[in-house]
């Protein structure tokens, strides 16, 4: 299981599992189980929208080796 790259929390792995359909037509994803970022190559997995929003503003903080 995936951990949150911020807070080390478990991720659910079913977090690609749409909830819905948008007007449009567009699978609707729950935020709230969870959510990811492709950065460096490789996919960083996030608890929710407020960690995905700590490790865009300084993501070098949250990684082992800063460039």
């Amino acid at each position: 299981m995936p951990q949150c790259a911020v807070c080390a929390r478990d991720v659910s792995e079913d977090i690609d599992q749409p909830v819905g359909v948008t007007v449009a037509g567009s699978p609707e994803l729950d935020p709230s189980r969870g959510t990811k970022r492709y950065w460096e190559g490789v996919w960083r997995y996030f608890c929710g929208l407020v960690c995905r929003s700590k490790f865009d503003s300084t993501p070098y903080e949250y990684m082992e080796t800063a460039p």
